[in-house]
């Protein structure tokens, strides 16, 4: 579910282009945000907002796998954490865009992708405990 909604957020724009918007009718409406907001690319304080709170919630989701993660398979669990640590760059990326989804999509880099799998495959290998501070949250501080 995290990864999924951190899907759906990194690719608002791009949706949003081919007419589509995947975030719930019911939660724009309530944080006062039309479609055509979306559709036309208009990044308002209630937009900012809007995507402010799928973005925790989406850390939240993967606050919540975390511990499912560590009970996987010992080879599953690398592949799984380290999609979880990617994809969790993706929000800090998206974050430091003050969570703008128009800005243009937003991405992890090559040598940080290397540097979260590097460090995940020696996490899991070794069945260390997960950081608290991931190297994708520490970029964005």
């Amino acid at each position: 579910v995290a990864m999924q909604l951190t899907n759906i957020l990194r690719d608002v724009k791009e949706d949003a282009g081919l007419g589509r918007i995947y975030l719930p009718r019911e939660e724009l409406e309530a944080g006062g945000v039309s479609e055509e907001d979306l559709l036309d690319g208009r990044f308002t304080d209630e937009v900012a907002s809007l995507m402010r709170f799928q973005v925790e919630r989406a850390r939240d989701y993967y606050t919540v796998a975390e511990p499912g993660i560590a009970m996987l398979d010992r080879d599953a669990r690398f592949a799984v954490s380290s999609a979880a640590r990617m994809y969790s760059g993706i929000l800090s990326q998206l974050e430091q865009r003050a969570c703008n989804p128009f800005e243009g999509r937003v991405y992890v880099s090559k040598p940080r992708k290397l540097t979260m799998l590097l460090t995940e495959w020696i996490r899991t290998r070794f069945e260390l405990p997960a950081m608290t501070q991931t190297p994708e949250t520490v970029d964005a501080a």
